[in-house]
């Protein structure tokens, strides 16, 4: 699991999202604390997600070869900032089971090609869910870029004229 943008080492969705993983089923649960590269400015923190994605690519490559694990077995989960740090971890990683976006995030990301941000090719399974894309504020990324997006409290303006909303 990986944090967002000014997220500390105590925040709580970290731990209560380890716990219901750990009670559902048999696994082992990772949290990357990188709070010390996540944080302002913001640009530098984007260009930590390559660094720290490749880092965690390094890890679960090292885990597979050494315990036999198939990358097929993993499930990487992230948040804003934190999706785009799956992808790039996704993207080393042959094969790698599952990543799932928290509300990729927009800023730096929105236009660029697949290589640079989340997408569909990172993972056999790449699921998203947006929460958060408002124009206003635009934290969030709202381009339905994947096969499972999932839209939940959202505007989305398809074409002009047609507006899809999702309130909880």
């Amino acid at each position: 699991m990986y944090t967002s943008l000014t997220e500390n080492k105590g925040c709580s969705w970290k731990k209560k999202t380890k716990d219901a993983l750990l009670e559902k089923g048999e696994c082992n649960v990772f949290v990357v604390d990188w709070t010390e590269y996540n944080g302002a400015p913001y640009a530098q923190a984007t260009a930590n997600t390559r660094v720290i994605g490749a880092i965690i690519a390094k890890m679960i490559n090292f885990l597979t070869a050494e315990t036999g694990a198939s990358a097929e077995s993993f499930h990487l989960i992230g948040h804003s900032l934190g999706a785009h740090t799956a992808g790039y971890a996704g993207e080393r990683v042959k094969n790698l089971g599952r990543i799932t976006g928290l509300d990729p995030a927009g800023p730096y990301f929105y236009k660029l090609e697949p290589p640079a941000r989340l997408d569909p090719t990172d993972a056999l399974f790449v699921d998203v869910i947006h929460t958060d894309g408002a124009d206003i504020i635009l934290l969030g990324k709202l381009t339905l870029l994947h096969k499972h997006s999932f839209l939940e409290n959202c505007i989305l303006e398809l074409t002009h004229g047609v507006i899809l909303t999702s309130k909880s």
